[in-house]
């Protein structure tokens, strides 16, 4: 009884049980195969002998026809990183059901269950119907490309795998997503120096290193730095399609817009993205010259007056000036003290206000009104030799220079002038008979 069909070797294999049916010989016919076509927990085998005289007996045996144990797991395509992967198939002839996830291409049968891998089970009993089993599983987010396979094993009575009924898929990848936060431009500086009236590149230097980028990832194919149409000219990539490179170079000042860009593959072909940095290119601050009284500078005589001052890259807001000995004294030697130029008086000495910044080249002088010509006067100095023009600015950033000027000194005579009485007549100048004569130094 049951459902399906019987085969057998040997079904009927005595006749119908006549007088002179021919009795079966059961050292030859003691075993009969049977086969079902269809699974059943419970079928009933029905044995019936028929002997002569038309006698007849019948023996059952309930059994259970089991589907043969199997599993099979569908394909699963690439993906990129952050998508799922659908992991099914069926199994059949399993009375505690499959195990089934994800395994490295290295480590096949080794199932993956950290950070977002998950394994799942279906407890389902195949053993007389074939049943499907399913599951949605996300390999999580890699900057390396994973090579990976979809597996199926029966499960013991525990719920664990088994191992002993088993598939795999074929390989699929994968692939780290292109997109902004990958493969990030990584400037070592955002701001660099030109090279024009540059005297200190160790501390402003004039290149920027792009770094190995950041969270780079291994599946790029091709990669270009690239500098905007914008912004200054004449500088200029070392490697512009490596990994790292060093930009600048040039005299040229202002702003750039550097572009990283990167291709490489992906599931369903070839990706790309792309990165920027803005790099500011500045003048060095530092005056860059100083008009300072020419000619001679006589000693307690001569004013020293600044009449010209430029800079670059500093935005200064006033001016100070002062004369001392040597570079490294303090003290002001001049008659005027430390000269403070400020408000209105530095502002209208402006020759071109918009200049007066980072990326600027500027100039100041006494002009316009009558309180400004020759307002940088320091005044007279009571000391010869090479001295030192010392300038300083409130600026961001700050600059100075020490500019050297040379003081001359007066020569001295020794005069002899009367104090009483007369000249002789004579050529020579003596004095007369009860005069006096007395000495007196001048300079010139």
């Amino acid at each position: 009884t049951g459902t399906g069909t019987m085969t057998s070797t040997n079904q009927s294999g005595g006749g119908a049980g006549t007088a002179t049916a021919t009795i079966i010989n059961e050292q030859t016919a003691a075993t009969n195969t049977v086969s079902f076509n269809t699974a059943q927990a419970s079928k009933t085998i029905r044995l019936t002998l028929r002997s002569r005289l038309n006698q007849t007996d019948t023996a059952d045996k309930t059994i259970s026809v089991e589907l043969g144990d199997d599993v099979s797991i569908n394909s699963i395509s690439s993906i990129n990183d952050g998508n799922s992967v659908t992991v099914s198939g069926t199994h059949a002839g399993l009375e505690h059901g499959v195990f089934f996830g994800l395994v490295a291409s290295t480590d096949t049968d080794g199932f993956l269950e950290t950070g977002t891998f998950t394994t799942a089970t279906d407890s389902t009993d195949s053993r007389y119907a074939t049943d499907s089993f399913t599951a949605t599983v996300n390999p999580g987010n890699t900057l390396n490309t994973l090579t990976l396979q979809g597996r199926v094993e029966d499960r013991n009575s525990g719920g664990n795998a088994a191992g002993n009924i088993t598939a795999n898929t074929s390989n699929f990848n994968v692939f780290p997503t292109l997109n902004s936060t990958r493969n990030t431009i990584n400037p070592n500086r955002t701001t660099i120096f030109s090279t024009s009236n540059n005297t200190d590149t160790s501390t402003y230097p004039t290149t920027v290193t792009f770094q190995t980028p950041g969270s780079e990832t291994n599946n790029v194919t091709a990669r270009q730095y690239t500098q905007g149409e914008t912004g200054p000219s004449g500088h200029s990539f070392t490697t512009a399609t490596s990994t790292t490179t060093n930009w600048g170079g040039g005299s040229q000042v202002g702003n750039k817009v550097i572009t990283y860009a990167v291709t490489g593959t992906g599931a369903t072909g070839t990706q790309t993205s792309s990165t920027t940095s803005t790099i500011a290119v500045n003048f060095m601050p530092r005056f860059t010259n100083a008009t300072i009284t020419g000619g001679t500078i006589i000693e307690n005589v001569t004013d020293v007056i600044i009449s010209v001052l430029n800079w670059q890259g500093s935005t200064v807001t006033a001016l100070a000036a002062k004369v001392v000995a040597t570079s490294t004294s303090t003290t002001a030697i001049n008659s005027n003290g430390l000269v403070a130029i400020s408000g209105t008086n530095f502002t209208g000495g402006l020759t071109d206000a918009t200049a007066n910044n980072a990326q600027g080249s500027a100039e100041w002088f006494p002009k316009g009104t009558s309180t400004l010509v020759g307002s940088f006067n320091l005044g007279t100095i009571n000391a010869d030799g090479t001295k030192v023009v010392k300038i300083t600015s409130t600026s961001s950033p700050s600059i100075s220079l020490d500019q050297n000027i040379s003081v001359t000194g007066f020569s001295s005579v020794l005069l002899t002038k009367k104090s009483s009485g007369g000249w002789t007549t004579a050529e020579d100048a003596i004095q007369k008979t009860g005069g006096s004569f007395s000495n007196i130094t001048k300079y010139y």
